[in-house]
């Protein structure tokens, strides 16, 4: 997955309704990902923060941030698609958290996720930035990631 490809929109639309501002094919492929199990990986990262991670040509990762209220304030996908506010790898997601009631479980203190935000906390900033140089070093896909975060140039294709 290229993060630097990474497509947000915030185009407001609530939970219980995004259909209504959804493309049918979006919908309709967005169901298929999910009834088929393309959904590989959902997340509840922190109070209405989701990560997932679907199946599709590649695959790619999507973030939502979604209020209490089912407000979907913010949702982004690694994949290209760009003919429309949303793809069928963020419906997929959306579908999944909404059947099983997500918004308002817990969020699993357990995850991959809460456990580094956990070691994270005490850690000083000679070890965060160690780390980051550490992942960049050997990860393309984390080095253009944090070169998009930062504002700098980079060449996807990186070959000498």
């Amino acid at each position: 997955t290229n993060f630097a490809t990474l497509r947000e929109n915030n185009q407001h639309m609530h939970l219980d309704r995004f259909e209504q501002t959804t493309d049918t094919r979006v919908l309709t492929r967005g169901r298929d990902l999910y009834d088929n199990h393309y959904l590989q990986q959902l997340y509840k990262i922190d109070d209405g923060e989701f990560t997932a991670v679907v199946l599709g040509t590649e695959v790619y990762d999507v973030y939502l941030r979604i209020t209490k209220s089912g407000e979907i304030m913010t949702h982004t996908c690694t994949c290209p698609y760009d003919m429309g506010p949303m793809c069928k790898h963020r419906v997929a997601a959306l579908y999944h958290i909404r059947e099983h009631g997500l918004l308002t479980a817990p969020v699993d203190d357990h995850s991959t996720y809460a456990r580094i935000q956990q070691h994270l906390a005490d850690r000083d900033a000679d070890y965060l930035r160690a780390l980051i140089l550490a992942a960049a070093k050997t990860d393309h896909n984390f080095r253009n990631t944090i070169a998009d975060y930062l504002g700098l140039d980079y060449d996807e294709a990186e070959h000498y």
